[in-house]
């Protein structure tokens, strides 16, 4: 439920707003999504938590450059999953990590 409730919560606030929150949101990501062994076991909050990660990098993909490293292990970790919920995030994920944060970057 906390996890529904951030999501409705960083949808809603300022971008920098939500920025702000980056330092403290970003370390929980990888904790949850981002390591080799699943340390949240509720399948249905990781897809929640993917679903909401690609929503913060599309919103926040100028802040985002302190936290690339993080953002690929979150990705990888996703990509461990065995749940096709976290599994089609984890796609979404990516596109939008190759779309709107990496893409601008190079340009």
């Amino acid at each position: 439920a906390a996890a529904a409730l951030f999501d409705a919560w960083q949808k809603r606030v300022d971008v920098g707003v939500l920025g702000g929150a980056l330092p403290f949101l970003v370390p929980v990501l990888v904790e949850r999504l981002g390591t080799e062994a699943q340390t949240e076991p509720a399948e249905e909050i990781r897809a929640i938590l993917v679903s909401m990660t690609a929503s913060v990098l599309t919103r926040c993909r100028q802040l985002l450059r302190p936290y690339l490293a993080e953002v690929g292990a979150i990705c990888l970790g996703c990509c461990r999953d065995r749940h096709p919920e976290v599994l089609k995030g984890a796609c979404a994920l990516m596109r939008v990590l190759g779309e709107a944060v990496l893409q601008p970057l190079v340009k």
